[in-house]
């Protein structure tokens, strides 16, 4: 299947157009919380700082108590009190 048609058919079934596009997507949840696919590896982990490979270029989550929470299939789940998340 195309790309074309792969976009379009995730359009159809109400998925965001850029789901199909192999960028980066992050979801935050209640600031303790925070989901990211696209993730292609780990760059720096601290309990204070992550820093994520994406697929859009480097995204830092900042906090406290940082953990993973579970990492696998391109995308990381990170918990803890969550200070910022940044596109570098």
């Amino acid at each position: 299947m195309s790309a074309k048609k792969a976009a379009r058919f995730m359009q159809s079934l109400g998925f965001p157009p850029d789901a199909a596009a192999g960028v980066s997507s992050v979801t935050l949840s209640g600031g303790c919380e925070v989901y990211v696919s696209e993730c292609l590896g780990i760059l720096r982990y601290g309990d204070e700082e992550i820093l994520l490979r994406v697929a859009d270029g480097k995204l830092l989550v900042r906090g406290r108590d940082l953990t993973f929470d579970s990492f696998g299939n391109g995308a990381v789940k990170i918990k803890g009190k969550l200070c910022g998340v940044e596109l570098i």
